[in-house]
C-alpha cells in the first residue's frame, strides 16, 4: 500500500491526484481488506458519477469516431477514463474507485466533493444515463481477480514502483449487483476501463437512442 500524501483539499474545487487521500493498493491481499473496511455490500446505487470525461465510450474514440459514435445501432456500456468513477449511495456516502494504473488501484469512501471539478479532462458524458441500468441495484459481493505474473503495462505513472516478486498482482475487480449485472474494473496501460456486463462477462448495450441522451457533446 502506497499513499501520495493527499488531504482531500482541492484548490480551486479540481480534481488533482496527489491532493486525494486515497490509498493506493497493488496487492490483491491488500485491496481485499480495504474494501471490506469499506463496507460497501449491501448498498443501494442512487446514481453514477466520474471525475472528467472518457477517452472512449463503447470502443470508440470520442474525437476520431464521434460519426459512429452518434450513429450505431447500439454500443458496449464502457469507458475508457482516467479519474475516478464514483458510485452514489441512497445513504449519501459515495466509494470512489481509479484503478488506471496496472495492479494498482486507489479506492476511498467520501474523500472527493460531489461538485468537483475534472482537472484531465472535460466531462463528455452523463455516467448516470451511461449507466443507468445500475440505478437502484445492490451491492451483492465484490471479486478481485488475481495473476501470479507481474503485468506487462506498468507504466510508472503514479510515481512509484511494483515489486516484480510479490506473491500476486491485480487483474480485475468486479462488483456484482443484484439484479444481475456487474461493474468490470481494469487498466489498459494508464487508463482505466469501466464495463457493465452480466454475471458472465458479455457487455450490456446501449442503444443510440439512450446513448444520445446520455452525451454532452454535439
Amino acid at each position: 500500500m502506497v499513499n501520495l500524501g493527499g488531504n482531500n483539499i482541492f484548490e480551486d474545487n479540481v480534481f488533482r491526484r496527489a491532493s486525494w487521500s486515497a490509498d493506493i493498493y497493488q496487492t490483491p491481499r491488500e485491496l481485499r481488506a480495504a474494501l471490506d473496511k469499506l463496507n460497501l455490500i449491501g448498498k443501494k446505487i442512487a446514481t453514477i458519477k466520474t471525475v472528467g470525461g472518457a477517452f472512449e465510450i463503447g470502443g470508440c474514440d470520442v474525437e476520431d469516431d464521434i460519426d459512429k459514435l452518434q450513429s450505431a445501432d447500439a454500443l458496449n456500456i464502457c469507458v475508457e477514463i482516467d479519474e475516478p468513477f464514483i458510485i452514489v449511495f441512497e445513504d449519501d456516502e459515495r466509494f470512489e474507485i481509479d484503478y488506471s494504473e496496472a495492479s494498482s488501484v486507489r479506492a476511498a469512501k467520501n474523500a472527493i466533493p460531489i461538485d468537483i471539478k475534472y482537472g484531465i479532462y472535460p466531462n463528455n458524458f452523463d455516467a448516470a444515463k451511461l449507466f443507468s441500468r445500475c440505478i437502484g441495484e445492490t451491492i451483492d459481493k465484490i471479486e478481485i481477480l488475481e495473476s501470479k505474473e507481474p503485468p506487462y503495462d506498468y507504466t510508472r505513472s503514479f510515481g512509484i514502483e511494483l515489486n516484480e516478486n510479490q506473491e500476486a498482482y491485480i487483474n480485475r475487480v468486479d462488483i456484482y449487483l443484484s439484479g444481475g449485472v456487474k461493474f468490470l474494473f481494469r487498466n489498459d496501460f494508464d487508463y482505466g476501463l469501466v464495463t457493465l456486463t452480466d454475471i458472465d462477462d458479455k457487455p450490456l448495450e446501449i442503444t443510440l437512442e439512450n446513448l444520445k441522451s446520455a452525451l454532452c457533446f454535439s
